[in-house]
Order: C-alpha cells, then sequence, then structure tokens
C-alpha cells in the first residue's frame, strides 16, 4: 500500500511540476571548414584567404575585405542549410533556408540569429544589427567567433551541417561562402 501511496504522490508530483523535471538537452556546434569560392573576374569579395579557425574550440578570425558597397539594389544572397548525419559527405537540404534576398533585409530579418557568436562591441566590426544599409565596403575583422547555437533551431539533425551563402550580383552569382560545422549533444 505504502508503495502504491509513493507513486501517486509522485505522478501528481511529475503531473504539477513536470516541466521542471525536464532535461534540457542543446547541442553544439564545433566548425570544421570554412571555404570561398569566388567567380573568376568578380570585383566585389577579397578572396577570403584570410579568415581561418584557430585552436581546439575552432574559432572564426581573420578579416574580410568586401571591394564595393552591397547595396540592394544590385546585390541579394541565398543561404541554404544541409546535413550529413553519417559523416559520408552526402550532404541533403534541410528545411532551414533564407530565400533570396538583398544583404539589408537579411540581416534585418535574421541577424538576431547571429547576435550571440558576433559581438560588434567586441569581436567583429561587421554591421549585424542591420542599421547600416547598404552595407559599406571595406575591411571586417571576426575575432575568436563561437558560434553560438542560443538563437537556432532546436531541432537540428546530428553529424554535420554545411551553411552556403550566395552571393549574387544583379542576378548573376559572384561567389560562395561555406562553413561546415559538427553537430553533437550537450546535456545540461
Amino acid at each position: 500500500m505504502l508503495w502504491h501511496f509513493r507513486n501517486l504522490i509522485a505522478l501528481i508530483w511529475v503531473l504539477l511540476y513536470g516541466k521542471s523535471l525536464s532535461i534540457t538537452q542543446t547541442y553544439t556546434l564545433i566548425v570544421e571548414e570554412l571555404s570561398f569560392n569566388l567567380t573568376e573576374g568578380q570585383r566585389t569579395l577579397d578572396d577570403g584567404s584570410n579568415l581561418f579557425l584557430m585552436g581546439r574550440d575552432r574559432l572564426v578570425n581573420g578579416t574580410v575585405e568586401i571591394l564595393e558597397d552591397l547595396d540592394p539594389d544590385h546585390f541579394s544572397m541565398h543561404i541554404a542549410l544541409l546535413s550529413d548525419s553519417s559523416g559520408n559527405g552526402e550532404f541533403k537540404p534541410l528545411p532551414y533556408n533564407i530565400s533570396t534576398t538583398d544583404p539589408c533585409t537579411a540581416i534585418v530579418d535574421y541577424g538576431s540569429m547571429a547576435k550571440p557568436s558576433l559581438d560588434p562591441d567586441k569581436n567583429t566590426n561587421f554591421p549585424i544589427n542591420g542599421d547600416v544599409c547598404p552595407i559599406p565596403k571595406g575591411v571586417y575583422y571576426f575575432n575568436d567567433i563561437k558560434v553560438s547555437t542560443d538563437n537556432l533551431p532546436s531541432h537540428v539533425p546530428r553529424g554535420f551541417v554545411k551553411g552556403v551563402l550566395t552571393l549574387f550580383k544583379d542576378n548573376a552569382t559572384i561567389g560562395t561562402f561555406e562553413m561546415v560545422a559538427r553537430v553533437e549533444d550537450k546535456y545540461m
């Protein structure tokens, strides 16, 4: 009888306070690879060779030079996300994409996803706040950037994820930036 009473009390407690009992499972992203692929003859971006990964934590460091203002009348971008849960290099599309839009609108609409990683007062001078349009030409630095998952979707397949940002000028592709990250469980 005592056993049934304890189970009843436990069940009532779980029903009343169950949300506070749930184990929060999150994930971490470890950047494995960065690459720029630029269309030959384009004069908008440098080659990205000054951007690199550093240390055991694979922090993003370096600079990227934008050679002309990225105005919304001439420039657009698209971001595709792909997943490879088995690690065999066969990436498949994920439903989390950013449709083609101009860079200023993309930063205003989606910049909040990157804000936990990019802090204009601390580790970058890139205008991530969306208060500058067009994005001015110049050299932008990135110092010890650790990709934060705070504002990213909660359901991301484990394994490898690739983000591909394609930049267009007057509807012609001028280059892509790719980042491959390993997704691992993290229990809190």
